[in-house]
């Protein structure tokens, strides 16, 4: 009997060892599958302003939130069940991303020169941090970005991918508020269970993307000549605006100055 306690023990001990990973939920697309926390409020430019979820979230005005959606090419806004994290999922095609059509088909050197130009700070307030993530085989860049500039804190950080022709990005916002470890591990953990549909080959096309990088980097230079502090996204990499009560006007402001910028020289 003292035996049979012993093995029984021994079984439950090891039974509470194992790791258990958090419950989670399939989002899917006709281009992409996702695994999201189970409980996350997921929302869609197809979600009723009357769905209850969107009180649940903390979102006070569903209306202005779904324009911001669609204007920000939001195929998905997840927000965590405590309503403490927004995460921004866009998907868009342009001429640009058909030419670079996969970023897994770039050259070392033409990788680095695109992570190179889309995204820049021209002051040391601001800090741009970049580097690829490697998803089964399928570059993702990473971009975090923090600092305080003329007493406004900016803080984002942005996993993306060039696939297919589309670009496909992930962003969770902070605003004044640093991006947490935690807030990264949840977003790293959703862009690694990324699946697409298929690969698709590059078609010939006779657009060199070195030219592109390069149209880029001279845009950057313009705009310069404009804004004192530039943090440029390109490819839509546009930053995003979270629920009203949690937005801040002067960021606003700066963000739909992006908005036409982006619409007027990429689309």
């Amino acid at each position: 009997m003292k035996h049979r306690w012993t093995a029984a023990l021994l079984a439950l001990a090891l039974v509470l060892a194992l790791p258990f990973s958090a419950a989670a939920e399939t989002f899917s697309t006709e281009d992409f599958t996702m695994e999201i926390p189970e409980g996350t409020y997921v929302f869609t430019p197809t979600t009723s302003t009357e769905d209850p979820n969107w009180a649940m979230a903390g979102v006070a005005n569903p209306e202005s939130e779904l324009s911001t959606l669609a204007e920000m090419n939001g195929v998905a806004e997840l927000v965590t069940a405590d309503g403490e994290t927004t995460i921004l999922v866009q998907q868009q095609e342009s001429d640009q991303t058909q030419a670079y059509f996969n970023l897994r088909y770039l050259t070392e050197k033409q990788q680095a020169d695109f992570l190179d130009a889309i995204m820049q700070s021209q002051t040391d307030e601001i800090t741009v941090d970049k580097y690829y993530l490697d998803v089964d085989g399928q570059p993702f860049y990473r971009i975090r970005i923090d600092g305080t500039y003329q007493e406004t804190g900016y803080h984002e950080l942005i996993y993306g991918t060039i696939v297919n022709g589309f670009t496909l990005a992930f962003n969770i916002y902070g605003g004044e508020e640093s991006v947490t470890q935690e807030q990264e591990d949840l977003l790293l953990g959703i862009v690694e269970s990324v699946q697409f549909s298929e690969i698709l080959p590059k078609p010939e096309t006779t657009v060199d993307t070195s030219d592109i990088v390069t149209t880029i980097s001279l845009l950057v230079l313009l705009v310069l000549v404009q804004v004192p502090v530039l943090v440029l996204p390109v490819l839509l990499l546009e930053p995003v605006l979270l629920p009203e009560p949690r937005r801040n006007a002067a960021l606003a402001r700066m963000h739909r100055f992006f908005q036409v910028l982006l619409r007027t020289v990429f689309h």
